[in-house]
Order: C-alpha cells, then sequence, then structure tokens
C-alpha cells in the first residue's frame, strides 16, 4: 500500500468535526491494517512529570513517614517511577499489614482454579464444629467480609497457637450478622477460609502461598512472619513483603493472571477477585468513608458505568498501598510503615496525582518532545483505546498558542531521533500513512476526536505532533513537536 500524504495544513478553520472524524478513523484502520506488535522506543523523562511524586513522597517521609517510603509505578508493562527515601529500596522489607489480604485472596483463588475449592462451598463441607447458620457461610462471604462472623478477635493474633486452635475458637463465637447481610471489614473470617485452605490441601498457609503464588513470582523476600514467628498466619494482616515482591505479585494481577509467560492464576480468577462479591450486603464496617464494595481480598475504588472495577486497591493499616488500574493499564504500590489514619490524606493525593500522570490503557508515551515556547508539548487521550470507544480523542497541552499544527500517523519507530527536520522526530517518516490537521487554543491545547468503532484490537500506531511557529512563540525557533505515543487497540 502506498503512504497517503496530506499536502497542506489548514489557513484557516480546521474542517468540520464529522469529516474529520471520518478522516481520522479511517487513518487508524488503515494503519492498523500494516501495524504488528513489536518492541516500543523506551519512555524518556519528560513523557511523565516525576517532580511532583517525588514531592509528594517527600512531604509524607518529612512528616508521618518518618522511617522511610518506596513508590513503584508501571504503565503499560513498563516501569515508569521507582523512587525511595530515607534508606529504603527495592529489597526493603516490611509488615504490610491488610495489603496481606490481596496475597491471600490470590491463595484462594489458585486452589478454585485446580477445583479443590469453590467459593461457593459452605464451611459445613470441611468443619462439623460451625454449627446453624454459621455451617452455611460460604468461602466466597468469608474473604468478602459477608460472613456474618465477628470483625475482631485476639485469637488471630496470639502467635503462640495454630490456626486450628484458633479457628475452633472462632467457631464457638455467635455471629454478628445472619451471613450474607452485612459487609463487616475484619479478620476472623478469612482466618477460617485459610484454615480451611490447609485442610483441604495438607499444607500450611505459608506453605501454600510460596507454592502457588511467591516461589512462581519469584517473592523471594514475602512471609506471614510479619510479627514473629508463628503457625497461627495472619491470613489477613500478617505478611511481610517488599516493594520488588510487591510489585511482581500486581505485574501478575494486571496481566489478568499471567506473569512473564507463565499462567499463575486464570483470568477467570483475577475477574472474579476484583468483581464484587459483597451481592447488596448492607455496609456496617469499612475502611472508606464511601459505599464503595469488595471483592475477594481487594477493594473496588473506582468502577465503570457498568459496574466493572476501573481501579482496586488493598491498603493496609500501616500504610502501604497496593493498587492496579486497569482503565490505565497500570499498577503500582506505595511502601511505607507507619499508620494509614496519618498516611492516607497524602497517599491518596500522590495516588490522584498518579492519575493526572498516567495516560489511559492502550496509550504508551515514548521518545522526548522538542520544546516550544510554553515547554514541553505533552500528547495523550481522553479515555482508554477501546476498540467501540466512540469518544476517544487525542488531546495535548504546552503547543503554541493559536497554532497551526499536525498529528502524523505511521507504522514505524526509530529507536533514536531524527533530528533532521530541526526537531526530534520520533516516528518514521518512510512509513507514515496520514497526517490530520491541528489548531491550538489559545492556551496552547488542543483536541483530536477519533472515534475507535469499526475495528479490530492491533496496534501498536505511532503519532506525533508537529508545531508550526507563531509570532507570539517564534524565540525557539520555526517548529515544535511533542514526545510520541504508541496506540494499541484492546
Amino acid at each position: 500500500m502506498k503512504p497517503i500524504h496530506r499536502t497542506a495544513c489548514p489557513t484557516s478553520d480546521t474542517p468540520p468535526r464529522a469529516q474529520r472524524h471520518h478522516t481520522a478513523s479511517t487513518t487508524i484502520a488503515l494503519l492498523l491494517s500494516l501495524a504488528s506488535v513489536g518492541a516500543l522506543p523506551a519512555q524518556a523523562s519528560d513523557c511523565h512529570d516525576l517532580a511532583p511524586l517525588e514531592q509528594r513522597l517527600d512531604a509524607m517521609v518529612g512528616t508521618v513517614a518518618t522511617q522511610g517510603a518506596s513508590l513503584l509505578l508501571v504503565h503499560e508493562n513498563v516501569e515508569i517511577a521507582r523512587i525511595h527515601r530515607s534508606g529504603y529500596d527495592a529489597s526493603t522489607v516490611i509488615p504490610i499489614a491488610s495489603a496481606t489480604k490481596w496475597l491471600s485472596g490470590a491463595v484462594i483463588m489458585k486452589l478454585v482454579d485446580q477445583g479443590r475449592l469453590s467459593l461457593d462451598d459452605p464451611i459445613r463441607n470441611f468443619r462439623s464444629d460451625f454449627t446453624g447458620a454459621a455451617a452455611d457461610i460460604t468461602i466466597r462471604q468469608l474473604f468478602s467480609h459477608t460472613s456474618g462472623m465477628v470483625t475482631n478477635d485476639p485469637v488471630t493474633n496470639d502467635r503462640s497457637l495454630t490456626m486450628e486452635q484458633a479457628v475452633a475458637h472462632l467457631a464457638t463465637l455467635p455471629l454478628a450478622n445472619p451471613p450474607g447481610t452485612a459487609l463487616a471489614y475484619g479478620s476472623p473470617s478469612m482466618h477460617v477460609a485459610g484454615r480451611i485452605a490447609e485442610q483441604v490441601t495438607g499444607h500450611g498457609f505459608e506453605q501454600l502461598f510460596q507454592d502457588l503464588i511467591g516461589t512462581p513470582l519469584g517473592m523471594t523476600s514475602t512471609d506471614y512472619q510479619g510479627f514473629g514467628p508463628t503457625t497461627n498466619y495472619l491470613i489477613a494482616g500478617g505478611a511481610r513483603s517488599s516493594l520488588e515482591d510487591m510489585g511482581r505479585f500486581l505485574e501478575m494481577i494486571a496481566n489478568d493472571g499471567m506473569f512473564r509467560g507463565q499462567r499463575i492464576l486464570s483470568e477467570t480468577a483475577v475477574d472474579t477477585m476484583l468483581a464484587d462479591q459483597t451481592r447488596g450486603a448492607r455496609i456496617v464496617r469499612t475502611i472508606h468513608p464511601d459505599d464503595r464494595r469488595y471483592g475477594i481480598g481487594v477493594w473496588r475504588d473506582r468502577l465503570d458505568p457498568n459496574g466493572a472495577a476501573l481501579e482496586v486497591s488493598s491498603p493496609g493499616g500501616f500504610g502501604t498501598w497496593p493498587f492496579v488500574d486497569r482503565e490505565r493499564n497500570s499498577y503500582g504500590i506505595v511502601l511505607v510503615q507507619s499508620f494509614l489514619l496519618f498516611t492516607r490524606p497524602q497517599t491518596e493525593a500522590l495516588l490522584d496525582e498518579i492519575r493526572s500522570q498516567v495516560r489511559f490503557a492502550g496509550l504508551r508515551c515514548y521518545g522526548n518532545a522538542t520544546p516550544a515556547c510554553r515547554g514541553t508539548v505533552h500528547l495523550a487521550g481522553n479515555s482508554p483505546a477501546s476498540v467501540g470507544n466512540a469518544g476517544f480523542a487525542i488531546q495535548g497541552r504546552g503547543a503554541p498558542d493559536n497554532a497551526m499544527g499536525a498529528l502524523f500517523f505511521s507504522a514505524g519507530a526509530p529507536t533514536a531521533a531524527d533530528p533532521t527536520f530541526g526537531f526530534d522526530l520520533w516516528i518514521d517518516p518512510l512509513q507514515v500513512l496520514a497526517g490530520e490537521p491541528l489548531r491550538s487554543r489559545p492556551d496552547g491545547t488542543f483536541t483530536l476526536p477519533i472515534p475507535l468503532t469499526g475495528l479490530s484490537p492491533s496496534g501498536p500506531v505511532f503519532t506525533q505532533t508537529i508545531w508550526l511557529g507563531t509570532p507570539s512563540c517564534s524565540a525557539t525557533g520555526s517548529a515544535a513537536a511533542s514526545h510520541a505515543l504508541a496506540i494499541t487497540l484492546r
């Protein structure tokens, strides 16, 4: 197929919206017919502004996390931030408290994958000491805080006991609520599920974690001895881990159960873990100020209009906060040992900053910008690059004001910038198929609607904006360019 070229940028207003939709969508379709998935150029420092993330982590260490802190942030399976403060590094091991619930939930879901447990199995299938309504509590309810059991009991933290001794005591306690009617965040119900996992396998829960999750992921620093040696493993909060180990776990979750070519959990298991498992139970005890619901070991923080989880997390009482953002195909963790009561406001502000920095799923930034008078020209999208997304648009900021420019599409990208044209070109000019005209607004922002309808999953497609100089923006030369984006339709 011969390249298709646009001969010139418009000299007045941009074409009507309907025409722009048609041409941009057609361009994407043509490119996708030629594109094949391959290695992408490395991200450069001006793709993301890490300074605000560093400043927020510094503020935490200076106030509520004086022992230190670390941040890991990965987008489109490319690490974009790994920041350590006050002696922390990737191998620093600390207790992660309730972030343990996510690890334990993965063990349960692996046993479900293997057919050794079902989430709908009642306790009565495994134990005779739970009687009455308690005997009908399911594994699903035990791991979604809807069992009706008490939310705390000292036996779960008693390191001198065995799991069996602790659970035998829990069996004697009256229910606080009828099973399935109340979401009451706590620890004892997960303890019961952990002991049932031991019973059906004949292995201690820590060994189960290592065999099913930890060892396959290379989590060499993670165990359930966060508060000292014990075989009464605190299923809901007793693990200790490191940034490196937790990053491996989150990579697996973010990739639908796959880890670097190895299947750890089925895609169905991950989807089940992230789905609402509370089934309408009224919320009576939660760590959140709103009505967010729970899956298997994780909180469902943000949802799409159909109720699917866009972002999930499992924050611990000592401040560690792992998360997976499916809307942005990103994951990360704030690793800290303090108290969530103190760290939460600053952690949530840090997460808000991360969301503002990280592009939506299917959009990977690479290369560097050639500055305009406003500085770096940033290129992003308004939503995920998903097949059928009729409202998708490329948008940006930092362009010369009221300037003429173009967004070029290419089927290829170089491994290094081409400076021939007076700016750093990050798309292959020999594979350019089309360009779409742009005009920036007075504030240097711009938008190009590209409905992603009638297409199939494929990519990547490579895009970059080029801008002409204007009388009010001529000191830096006759042209400016953004960094580039690789668009992969999913």
